[in-house]
């Protein structure tokens, strides 16, 4: 179902695949718990009262899952078996997906209802994160000053003055999470945050990689490290990068700029996933 008249639910594994939650076959029904809720601690002063603390509850997205059929209830209780799940959700209207780590807390099984003629099972989705939204740049970037590739995803675009930085622009209040990837061939990479001219943030890592290989530079809290992975494996390297710098990069609020360099000069492969976060959507 692609039409954004209709609301729409996926679940994502770790691996990427996809398992869509408003198929005729196994649908999410009665979403509750989309929202968010907070303990806020306050005193008194005067008449009046100051807030002096305030904490995000961890939310539980609950609903109902209608199978048309007991196979269709093993298929999905095989995709969630292995955990590291990502909810996504777009709202009726919008064209833009919002997601948020989650797990199964809870899944009732039942028998075919017999007036539905589908198996109506409840469910209960612990969430792990706050909702995001995920905006990705993918290009090439010629070190050189030729061949750069235009143009970006939005909300990326090359620097007129150096080609090879990338504008950021996060419109959230809180800064939000960079996930790095640097496809090889590549030999010590760096890179530095900038806002208003100034640098904010910076990070390197003396390490080879080879074509097939990939630098990831993860800022995201549930996933954070640095690891290479090869055709075969996936390695921490985290030692390897310069402990002088802050490494893992968070886009400050509004606009900012973010330059790669490496060793050899050539041209660089570089893919930045950044999280703009929600209390709610």
């Amino acid at each position: 179902m692609s039409d954004v008249n209709y609301r729409q639910f996926k679940l994502i594994d770790s691996v990427g695949a996809e398992y869509d939650l408003c198929d005729t076959a196994h649908a999410f029904y009665s979403p509750d718990g989309l929202g968010f809720s907070r303990n806020i601690s306050s005193v008194q002063v005067g008449s009046a009262f100051a807030m002096v603390e305030s904490k995000l509850n961890q939310q539980t997205i609950k609903g109902e899952m209608r199978f048309r059929d007991y196979d269709a209830y093993a298929a999905f209780n095989t995709f969630i078996s292995a955990g590291n799940l990502t909810l996504g959700y777009r709202p009726k209207g919008f064209t833009v997906w919002y997601y948020r780590k989650v797990e199964v807390q809870r899944l009732d099984k039942t028998e075919i209802d017999r007036q539905a003629h589908r198996l109506i099972c409840p469910i209960d989705f612990i969430c792990l994160s706050q909702w995001y939204e995920k905006a990705y740049a993918k290009e090439t970037i010629d070190l050189t000053g030729e061949n750069t590739v235009f143009p970006l995803v939005f909300p990326f675009v090359f620097a007129d003055a150096e080609k090879n930085e990338l504008v950021l622009q996060n419109e959230r209040v809180s800064p939000a999470p960079c996930k790095i990837i640097i496809s090889g061939p590549c030999v010590n990479p760096a890179w530095t945050l900038k806002q208003s001219g100034k640098q904010i943030a910076s990070g390197a890592v003396t390490i080879s990689l080879a074509t097939g290989e990939r630098l990831i530079v993860d800022a995201n809290i549930e996933s954070m490290g640095i690891i290479k992975v090869t055709p075969t494996e996936e390695v921490n390297v985290y030692q390897l990068s310069d402990f002088s710098t802050e490494r893992f990069i968070y886009a400050p609020t509004g606009e900012s700029r973010l330059k790669f360099t490496h060793s050899t000069g050539a041209a660089l492969d570089v893919t930045v996933e950044v999280r703009q976060v929600s209390d709610t959507v």
